[in-house]
């Protein structure tokens, strides 16, 4: 198991565990409009530049990766399990 850096390349597979996070976690106190809203299925453009300025953390193992800032997880064939 290894805990590295997530590289700015990796920002639409990061936006993808974002919005699973949120759309699992929050499902009981929002409706689903406003879960739309907060999540949309585009990444914005600048959000590959928050992935630059800021640490997110990925947690390698030898079948999954999981992403420790937003705690959703995806299989080495990048679909997402949450």
């Amino acid at each position: 198991m290894e805990v590295r850096l997530a590289s700015p390349d990796e920002a639409g597979l990061l936006w993808e565990i974002r919005n699973k996070a949120i759309r699992h976690g929050c499902h009981d106190s929002y409706d689903e409009v406003t879960l739309a809203a907060w999540t949309p299925d585009t990444m914005p453009a600048g959000y590959r530049r928050v992935v630059e300025n800021n640490p997110f953390l990925l947690l390698m193992m030898q079948t999954f990766q999981c992403s420790i800032r937003y705690m959703g997880c995806l299989s080495a064939r990048s679909s997402l399990i949450v």
